[in-house]
């Protein structure tokens, strides 16, 4: 596409070499491969030049509603029952999803078979997803296991890519695969059929990644067309509405249905290389875009996983997705009100993405659109890739680093700031600053009444006159962790930034809420915190020899009539566990321990054979957020069962609360009675599990087996006062 008014579509299978004026900037080179192509020339600026091209290669495929909703997703949900806590979760912190992708549903890759160890009545399950709102997608890619019983079919048909030396095509991802032949129609009508049961049984759409691993070059480019549309060929011969929500693609793939720009690495230069992806398939006719909010690999610090779910909430589809947990409450309370209120812009922003959507079908023009195609005449906006329109009405900016501000381009006209009310008057190129919580939005001021209370539901820190945020060392997820456990530590810091949004320098003192025994090194803090400035308040506090248990503490501060208390802070003394294993037999299994009052110098016999005994636990096996690394121990293979203990000691009889997570299931005896039990497929998740125990005088054995099939071996164990 060119500045000049035109575009050219080279219509050819093989590999192009385009030079364009880098040799020589007064010529377009392009080297085609073939004997013979079709070249295609559109005149026009970019709008004309883009609808022209998709009318010739096809513009989106129907997609339902629901599919502009927030969607779901993980690497990998383990089960129903895991799925159901999320969506349970969901609806407690009020927020609503329209569908949920699962990864790991299949018994083998692929036969389109639900494993119904952990999705135990698919149908039925798939039903009652559907009246609480959500809609079931399955990933699924194109290449099946050697292993599975769709295999023989497959070969014996000749539906499987081959190498040119014959042999089977091997894809290089996913545990030995062999690629499906999607040029073949028969090929495609027997993996339509495949797919029929499933969507009869209430799928709504398969996330179709893969696609672009043909060893033939020539097939190369076709592959991604005709394996997504054989997806959709199902949900016609069916009679269903569905998607196709794919990876790969060619010129032709725009007339399918939807994509999404996986995978990144969950860092900050990601975040520019999504935004620039966005515009370029929206210049491509790929119309129903999305990507992982927070990005695909790794664990996004708070402050990126915002700023991606800003960008997500603007996003054609929006869709939360990663290795690690992407759903906002496994950050802090903070992270969970500002998401809240992107999920309500998002809920706000729906009629209008369903207008923009039947835009794209109808007319071929995307819903994301770069300011170039907006603004064909406007030079300056040829080369900006990190800002975009959605629709005609709303300019983003949305911030790329961990910076709180950027510069911002506004085209000829008036513009509505969406966060101030301010009226301002392009062209204009000015910096924006924000805080957390904020985007930079503008809006055509002719529109903005339409869009002047669409952040009204989002929280901002600096409406609060005065308040105190967790500071100190971080995690991973750039959060201040609320819970810490003492390893050894003689001394813990309470230590807190108190935030002054008032227009006066404030002046007081601020004093520790401790538990019984703890001591701080003074009993109270003075402070002075500038206008719209930040004070730093940390107290020493030195714990007295505790017993295992956990203990909340906190700041009162009072300045003027002025009064805030921070957010508590949970100190941990955890129980000195030993842990024995790996048995064989996972989640559902009877283990002949089950219940026994251990043995700590008997020699037991493992899975493989081996003789084992019980080993102590060491600090380093214990990690920042309190999670027992059992497989550091005791090892990580599936189907497997290990067992954690601990003797409390209790100087009366007593009632204490245990506060449990486990990768998979887990069982809970006490002095050999069994407490509790949970039969799940599902990732650990502190503090998921909660029961009272009744503690007796003196030692009490504490014994607590975990039984896995696909999760990490993970334990989660602290205990509590009853409330």
């Amino acid at each position: 596409m060119s500045s000049s008014g035109y575009g050219l579509f080279v219509n050819s299978t093989g590999r192009l070499k385009v030079d364009a004026g880098a040799t020589n900037p007064n010529v377009l080179r392009i080297e085609i491969p073939e004997a013979g192509a079709e070249v295609w020339g559109f005149i026009g600026a970019p709008r004309d030049v883009v609808a022209a091209y998709t009318k010739l290669v096809g513009r989106p495929h129907p997609a339902p509603d629901w599919t502009f909703q927030p969607w779901l997703s993980r690497n990998s949900y383990l089960g129903a029952y895991e799925i159901n806590r999320v969506i349970s979760l969901m609806e407690t912190n009020g927020l609503k999803a329209g569908a949920v992708v699962l990864e790991a549903w299949e018994q083998q890759l692929h036969n389109f078979r639900f494993e119904t160890r952990r999705f135990p009545n698919p149908a039925a399950w798939i039903s009652d997803l559907r009246e609480r709102g959500y809609h079931v997608i399955c990933w699924t890619t194109s290449s099946i296991w050697p292993s599975g019983s769709t295999y023989d079919a497959a070969k014996e048909r000749g539906f499987l890519a081959l190498n040119e030396d014959g042999s089977e095509h091997v894809t290089r991802w996913l545990e030995n695969g062999r690629e499906i032949n999607f040029s073949i129609p028969e090929a495609r009508e027997f993996w339509r059929n495949l797919q029929l049961p499933l969507i009869e049984m209430g799928v709504a759409g398969f996330k179709t990644d893969g696609g672009e691993h043909m060893p033939d070059p020539w097939l190369h480019n076709v592959q991604p067309y005709y394996y997504q549309h054989a997806t959709l060929d199902a949900f016609a011969k069916a009679g269903r509405e569905g998607i196709a929500f794919a990876r790969s693609g060619n010129p032709l793939v725009a007339g399918n249905s939807a994509f999404w720009g996986g995978d990144q690495e969950a860092e900050w230069r990601n975040l520019a290389v999504v935004v620039r992806g966005g515009l370029s398939a929206a210049l491509s006719g790929l119309f129903y875009w999305s990507h992982d909010v927070g990005g695909y690999s790794g664990t996004p610090s708070k402050e990126l996983y915002l700023r991606w779910l800003q960008i997500g909430a603007f996003s054609p589809m929006m869709q939360l997705h990663g290795v690690t947990a992407r759903e906002p409450w496994t950050f802090d309370d903070e992270t969970l009100r500002i998401a809240r209120g992107y999920f309500k812009v998002r809920e706000k922003l729906q009629p209008f993405l369903l207008e923009l959507a039947r835009e794209a079908r109808e007319q071929g023009y995307p819903m994301w659109r770069p300011l170039v195609w907006s603004f064909p005449d406007d030079k300056a906006t040829q080369r900006i890739g990190d800002q975009f329109m959605l629709g005609d009405d709303l300019l983003i900016a949305p911030i790329l680093d961990e910076k709180n501000e950027r510069s911002v381009y506004l085209p000829a006209g008036d513009w509505m700031d969406l966060w101030s009310g301010e009226t301002l008057t392009g062209p204009n190129r000015f910096k924006a600053t924000t805080e957390l919580a904020t985007i930079p939005v503008y809006a055509r001021a002719v529109t903005a009444d339409k869009w002047k209370s669409l952040f009204a539901d989002v929280p901002l820190a600096s409406r609060r006159p005065l308040y105190l945020s967790p500071a100190g060392d971080k995690n991973e997820r750039g959060i201040v962790p609320a819970q810490r456990y003492i390893r050894g530590v003689v001394r813990e810091k309470l230590f807190y930034a108190l935030h002054n949004n008032t227009d006066e320098p404030v002046n007081g003192e601020a004093v520790p809420v401790l538990p019984p025994g703890f001591t701080a090194h003074v009993a109270s803090l003075s402070f002075s915190a500038p206008a719209h400035g930040v004070a730093q308040i940390e107290f020493w506090v030195t714990p007295p020899a505790l017993a295992p248990g956990s203990y909340e503490m906190t700041v009162r501060v009072r300045a003027g009539n002025r009064a805030a208390l921070a957010p508590p802070v949970t100190i941990v003394k955890p129980l000195a566990w030993k842990a024995l294993g790996l048995f064989k037999g996972g989640v559902g299994s009877h283990q002949p321990l089950d219940g026994q009052t251990p043995s700590l110098e008997m020699r037991y016999t493992d899975r493989d054979g081996k003789h084992v005994q019980w080993r102590d636990v060491p600090l380093h096996a214990m990690q920042g957020d309190g999670a027992i690394a059992l497989d550091k121990i005791v090892g990580n293979e599936g189907d497997s069962t290990c067992y954690a203990y601990a003797q409390i000691e209790s100087e009366a009889p007593k009632s204490v609360r245990l506060h449990l997570g486990s990768g998979d299931s887990m069982a809970v005896w006490v002095n050999g009675a069994k407490i509790f039990e949970r039969i799940a497929h599902r990732n650990p998740e502190r503090d998921e599990d909660q029961v009272d125990v009744f503690l007796k005088r003196g030692q009490n054995d504490l014994l607590i087996r975990v039984s896995r099939d696909l999760a990490q071996n993970t334990l989660y164990a602290r205990i509590s006062k009853t409330e």
